[in-house]
């Protein structure tokens, strides 16, 4: 539902109120499908360390994310705001985003204790619920003591007015965010079929000039450089049809992917050629060169994937290669470089550039919703944070792995146009386990 100017204006909300209040919050997006998804969420030092004491247990932290889904699948049920006690014995602030009398999303906020009148039982649920969950998760008593007095620190008190504020301003500028957002609906729907209307219209003027052509060919031009215009005309034709697919596939950013993997033999070959062709027109826009670099032995490779997924994976890497290359410069050219090899009973793809650079602590960061990399300059502020996210899990979907590794070229120090070899790589098994 939420375009991605949406998402960023709540993000920059949500972490704004997050800084000011050391409160967690997240928002969750009902789908299509009734399902929810994770829009944006605070960073883990906004949870108090209780949470993170359980986090370090083992299956602390899927137990967390198990009782989180289900607060927020009651919550997409609702249109009514709730304060509920989660599985540890925090208090969690659940606030539906209603728009035309439907929750459309979740807000949740708290992981704190608070003062609710004085209530006397309220102590002895919360540590009923925190001795439970000790149990499930077979903690030592030393251990569970000691968790035990953090759930109940001092420092981590709301009190009823706090937490009344707190959701009445939140819930009101969310509100607010999400009421703006369905009112500019129309006009980015505008906008972008105006993108593709632009690639459309290009692309019927080539094959008009084409037909035109066709006539007075024979006695205007000779055989053969008929044959040579009629090739580069047809070539134009399909780089603009290309461009269609590539503003569609843009738009799409794989909201529209099936939940099923149907996983079936397929020639990786064939997924990683036409995501360099879909981005083929893009990288000519931008004077970047794609070079293919897989062992002419490995004509075809065939591994065990589900082809719509792997292709959207593929084409986002391809294209935020070329989107982050740096023009040519004193470094080298402006170009994108494939590399495929068989390695460890699987395949590896090498995917790398020259341009905006990641640093090394953000090498697990990239791979989170939403997240988007310090080094962004001013003619790269378009990303939004999702297409690495979303990548990641079709990989390790398909049992594989993703990892990145950027340097710079050169000192950064001394020339703040300094571009980085980015290298992304992707491992996948041939086979999936049964």
């Amino acid at each position: 539902m939420f375009s991605i100017q949406a998402k960023e204006m709540i993000h920059a909300l949500l972490e704004s109120f997050a800084l000011a209040s050391n409160t967690p919050i997240a928002i969750y997006e009902r789908g299509s499908d009734g399902k929810y998804t994770q829009l944006v969420h605070a960073d883990r030092e906004h949870f108090p360390d209780h949470c993170r004491a359980l986090w370090a247990i083992k299956g602390g932290e899927s137990a967390c994310r198990d009782d989180m889904t289900a607060r927020i699948v009651e919550g997409l049920k609702s249109t009514d705001p709730s304060t509920v006690m989660c599985h540890a014995g925090l208090t969690t602030e659940i606030y539906p985003i209603v728009v035309d009398g439907e929750t459309v999303a979740v807000l949740q906020f708290g992981a704190f204790l608070d003062d609710r009148d004085g209530e006397d039982d309220l102590r002895q649920q919360r540590q009923n619920r925190h001795d439970q969950l000790m149990r499930g998760l077979n903690v030592a008593d030393e251990q569970a003591a000691e968790i035990n007095r953090l759930l109940f620190s001092e420092e981590l008190r709301r009190s009823k007015e706090e937490r009344r504020l707190l959701r009445a301003y939140l819930a009101k500028v969310v509100e607010q965010v999400v009421y703006r957002h369905l009112k500019d609906k129309e006009r980015h729907m505008l906008i972008a079929f105006h993108d593709v209307q632009l690639q459309v219209q290009a692309a019927m003027g080539w094959a008009a000039e084409l037909e035109d052509e066709l006539k007075p060919v024979r006695e205007l031009r000779g055989a053969e450089t008929s044959l040579d215009w009629f090739r580069m005309a047809a070539k134009n034709v399909e780089a603009k049809c290309k461009g269609v697919s590539m503003v569609l596939q843009s738009l799409m950013r794989g909201e529209y992917l099936p939940e099923d993997y149907r996983f079936r033999q397929q020639d990786l070959r064939n997924l990683i050629t036409a995501a360099i062709s879909l981005v083929h027109p893009f990288a000519q826009q931008k004077n970047v060169v794609i070079r293919e670099e897989i062992k002419p032995e490995h004509l075809k490779i065939m591994v065990q994937a589900s082809q719509v997924h792997l292709q959207q994976a593929f084409n986002n890497l391809v294209h935020n290669a070329v989107k982050y290359s740096f023009r040519g410069s004193k470094y080298g050219d402006r170009r994108v470089e494939v590399r495929g090899f068989y390695a460890e009973h699987g395949f590896k793809l090498q995917i790398s550039n020259y341009g905006i650079g990641i640093l090394e602590d953000e090498y697990e960061r990239v791979f989170e919703e939403g997240y988007k990399g310090k080094l962004r300059l001013e003619e790269y502020r378009t990303g939004s944070g999702q297409g690495l996210a979303l990548t990641k899990r079709i990989i390790e979907k398909h049992n594989g792995t993703i990892a990145v590794h950027s340097q710079p070229v050169g000192d950064p120090q001394t020339d703040v146009n300094c571009p980085y070899l980015t290298e992304f790589t992707v491992w996948l098994p041939l086979t999936q386990p049964k």
